[in-house]
């Protein structure tokens, strides 16, 4: 999974592929240029056109976004971390679309992303690109003009 900007085009089969469910984690750490701590306000997933894949059902459906930061003490077994909202990715819409969260996450933050298996009826997923969106950029479906993020 790409995790960051940048314009290079997607190629298919080139993506995270799992069976059944499976969870992708962002520790998302950009400034602005000023060097003042931003938020991430959404994220963004990008899929090749569906007429450039052999099998468009392999794309994600749902999938729920969570503040994976854990506090101080707390155990990380995922009982404490703070739902940020639950999505589909829509097959009959644009291959690039962007999420609202609940609330935006100041930076430094941890975000981890539970896709729901199977979602389209192929036996496998693939999520080929994955941006959070910082601040004012969530729902624009453009560019995300932001990185610093790292798929663990």
């Amino acid at each position: 999974v790409v995790a960051a900007t940048g314009s290079s085009s997607l190629l298919p089969g080139d993506c995270f592929a799992f069976q059944g469910n499976a969870s992708i984690v962002l520790r998302i750490t950009a400034l602005t240029s000023e060097g003042e701590v931003e938020s991430v306000e959404g994220v963004e997933i990008e899929q090749p056109p569906r007429w450039e894949v052999p099998n468009p059902a392999t794309a994600p459906r749902h999938f729920s976004a969570f503040n994976a930061a854990f506090p101080a003490g707390s155990e990380a077994d995922g009982s404490a971390m703070e739902h940020l909202g639950d999505f589909e990715y829509r097959l009959a819409a644009p291959a690039v679309q962007a999420f609202n969260l609940t609330r935006p996450l100041p930076l430094p933050a941890t975000m981890r992303l539970d896709f729901g298996g199977s979602g389209w009826g192929a036996p496998y997923t693939c999520v080929y690109r994955v941006r959070p969106l910082r601040s004012g950029m969530a729902g624009s479906g453009g560019s995300s003009g932001f990185g610093g993020a790292a798929v663990a």
